[in-house]
């Protein structure tokens, strides 16, 4: 990874360095072969470090003053941690000329506040989690301090440019070059760059135009895309950079065009946007944002302006929610709180209360010592201690071999709770070939893995080979068989799955060839057994309300598959992913899709279909599919997958209030980045299952103790054979309200916090 800037040495603050990453805070001064800048064309950025330096423009001097002693020679201090407002005032004496003044009001963080740098990196392979989809997105590495800035998301791409519609469910993605920061005028976080093809070379706008995202204030994580901005040249854009002038209250760009000549222009607003109509954008109505150029941007002129940076000073704030979403969490302390109990009665259930470094919190059982239950079992009135250990119930690595697509869920029959575990058979990879639809029934989530049994515990519910099974609509199932999920609908356990289709012959139970996949519906009989295949119902096919099947409006052959189901505000819904076929051309992209449904009536849809999240930025890769429902915190979430069945899978989410519209597309708020992607393998290494990768199509569960799992796959060529297997963490949520699918045990609990101690006071009876 690589990414060059022509800097001045004697104006330069390191904040060090990662391998391949120029890594440095700078106002910069014009360069020595760059045309000296127009009096006046110098500025104070508006968010600043103690220590930086002011812009000195070569044989023009500034003479600068503030209240106080934070002026010091040609450097600003804050002698403390806490930001503070500055009125700085610029006094530029012009030969033959007018003194021009300037001032600006500038946000001064404390020496050691946390320093950022945007950058793309150099594309390898997918055996690297650096593949050119990632690569070209921007990265952020930050230092604290002196401490050497460090790349967040394990170096993994964060901001992500959405695609080039070019057709119905048809997007061409895009990769950033050369990605630089700034300020916005009200304190959030821009970036600005040059838009790319992925094998980086410049697209059709990168002739006049430079790419700005914005952080959105009350998520300062989450990178809002404005859109395009129109700088009115044709000769190149080339390493986009901006700057808040506040004593001029307008913004700065400066590039260098397609020849090297540095070029730079002003902008009253450069968070002012408008929708323009764009032909088959999935969102907004089809109106896409950009930001005005009409009136708001200014005609181009060379040279370069002085004071622009290459890394900004950011906030706690904006550093805690950095860190929060794209670093790790870990367990900082474990309590229990004080209980009382009656003399010869039982403790109550207790639960440790655990707190974490981003500010967030859980709770889990505790496996208390038996001896010191004994005990308390005999004294009288007091307070005593009893001592114990954090329950992390541990499941194997793989939990079982050659299951794609996995779900596991906690179902109740007749005061009984078990635990049922459906998946699609990946022997091989050959998931189209495959012969059945086979089940999983144990007590406990942990009987139903392979290491304990639970391959010998599968039971085929379906057999194309050995039964012929047929669909209530007579047709014969060919193949597939594939994401089975379980969900209570209407009080009857039931699965959906997208079982394929002999294409030449529907009564033929061989050849299914996975462009005639198809959602359909299985139910259990009222008190049946889970796990006997005869008391279930014959599939079938799920249609929409006028009985036809699903599919895009206008095209006779689709595709449908990855159903799901969940309820919110008393209304049912189904999720799937869905795609039109064509006899030649291009087929459409998949996307998710969702409609009401009377769980009564679970064959037939109540509402119209509509998509709900498109493939639209590059990491989602023209894939959206397996999205699965969880709520958390008055928010529904749907957390899907993107990309291909390979090492490149990868995790996307989405959330929309409860009470919402949960059929609209713009109801639906996108993660910026991905929830979760693979790990980078050593050079020379590769190993699947010490490094995930391809994970995704997840399912949540709750365990015997009501923590929330999440139950996924990775990609497992050479693991236990060839195909994706299946894995299982706990979930926790962050405070920013995201879910952290990949905690590890230790970062879950500490070691140093496992074990606990709780006082508990004893009462006459």
């Amino acid at each position: 990874m690589s990414r060059h800037h022509r800097l001045i040495p004697a104006l330069a603050l390191a904040i060090g360095v990662i391998p391949g990453v120029v890594a440095s805070m700078t106002i910069a001064a014009a360069q020595g072969d760059t045309p000296v800048p127009p009096a006046g064309g110098w500025v104070v950025p508006p968010v600043l470090a103690s220590g930086t330096r002011l812009p000195a423009p070569p044989g023009i001097p500034i003479r600068w003053s503030a209240p106080g002693s934070v002026v010091q020679g040609d450097r600003l201090i804050n002698p403390g941690d806490a930001p503070i407002m500055v009125a700085l005032t610029g006094r530029q004496t012009v030969p033959n000329g007018r003194p021009v003044i300037k001032r600006f009001t500038v946000t001064l963080l404390g020496r050691e506040a946390p320093r950022l740098r945007a950058y793309t990196r150099t594309p390898t392979t997918a055996h690297d989690a650096n593949q050119p989809i990632i690569a070209r997105a921007v990265h952020l590495a930050m230092a604290n301090g002196t401490d050497a800035a460090r790349p967040l998301n394990g170096d993994y791409g964060i901001v992500f440019p959405i695609g080039e519609y070019v057709g119905i469910d048809r997007v061409e993605h895009r990769g950033l070059s050369r990605p630089a920061l700034f300020h916005f005028a009200d304190g959030s976080l821009g970036i600005i760059a040059t838009r790319v093809t992925l094998d980086g070379k410049p697209d059709d706008t990168q002739a006049s135009s430079a790419l700005v995202f914005k952080s959105d204030p009350a998520s300062p994580a989450d990178f809002i895309e404005l859109g395009l901005i129109d700088l009115r040249t044709t000769g190149g854009v080339v390493a986009p950079r901006a700057v808040w002038d506040g004593a001029a209250r307008r913004y700065l760009i400066a590039w260098t065009d397609n020849v090297g000549k540095p070029q730079w222009t002003v902008v009253q607003d450069l968070a002012r946007t408008e929708r323009v109509a764009t032909p088959f954008y999935p969102e907004q109505g089809g109106r896409r944002s950009r930001i005005v150029s009409r009136g708001n941007v200014g005609v181009p002129q060379g040279g370069t302006p002085v004071g622009l940076i290459d890394d900004v000073a950011i906030d706690a704030r904006t550093a805690a929610a950095l860190t929060t979403r794209y670093g790790r969490i870990t367990n900082i302390a474990s309590r229990i709180a004080p209980q009382r109990m009656t003399a010869g009665g039982d403790l109550p259930p207790v639960r440790a209360e655990l707190s974490y470094s981003d500010g967030s919190t859980a709770t889990r059982a505790v496996d208390w010592d038996a001896a010191d239950l004994a005990r308390l079992r005999t004294k009288g009135p007091g307070t005593y201690q009893v001592h114990g250990a954090i329950r992390q119930r541990r499941y194997p690595t793989i939990f079982a071999y050659n299951r794609a697509d996995p779900v596991i869920h906690r179902y109740t029959q007749g005061g009984r709770t078990r635990y049922l575990f459906i998946a699609t058979d990946d022997t091989d990879n050959n998931n189209v070939g495959s012969p059945h639809l086979p089940i999983r029934v144990a007590d406990s989530i942990a009987a139903l893995s392979d290491d304990q049994g639970g391959r010998a515990r599968e039971v085929d519910l379906l057999n194309r080979l050995t039964r012929r099974d047929q669909t209530a609509e007579g047709r014969v199932i060919a193949g597939c068989y594939w994401a089975p999920e379980l969900h209570e609908i209407g009080g009857r356990l039931s699965i959906l799955f997208a079982p394929c289709f002999n294409p030449k012959d529907d009564r033929s139970n061989v050849d299914g060839a996975w462009h005639t996949v198809t959602s359909h519906i299985m139910q259990l009989r009222p008190g049946g057994d889970p796990a006997n295949p005869a008391d279930w119902s014959r599939p079938a096919a799920i249609r929409k309300q006028d009985g036809t099947p699903l599919g895009r409006e206008g095209f006779a052959r689709n595709i449908s598959l990855d159903m799901s189901y969940y309820e919110s505000g008393g209304q049912a819904y189904y999720t799937w992913s869905q795609r039109y076929l064509t006899d030649s051309g291009p087929i459409g992209d998949p996307l998710t899709w969702s409609a009401r449904v009377d769980p009564a009536h679970p064959t037939r849809l109540m509402s119209s279909p509509r998509p709900i999240i498109a493939p639209t930025r590059s990491f989602e890769e023209n894939l959206s599919e397996g999205a699965f429902a969880v709520h958390h915190d008055g928010r529904i979430h749907l957390i899907y997958s993107s990309s291909g069945v390979s090492p490149t899978y990868v995790v996307g989410g989405a959330w929309a209030r409860k009470g919402s519209d949960l059929t609209d597309i713009d109801s639906w708020h996108k993660w910026t980045a991905p929830l979760q992607h693979s790990e980078p393998m050593p050079p020379g290494v590769t190993d699947y299952r010490r490094y995930e990768q391809g994970i995704g199509h997840g399912a949540f569960t709750t365990d015997e103790d009501g923590n929330l799992l999440y139950v996924y796959h990775s990609w497992g060529d050479g693991v236990g054979g060839n195909g994706r297997d299946t894995r299982l963490r706990r979930v926790h949520w962050a405070v920013d309200g995201h879910p952290v699918l990949d905690m590890t045990e230790d970062e879950e609990v500490a070691p140093a916090h496992r074990r606990v101690t709780m006082q508990v006071t004893v009462r006459r009876r």
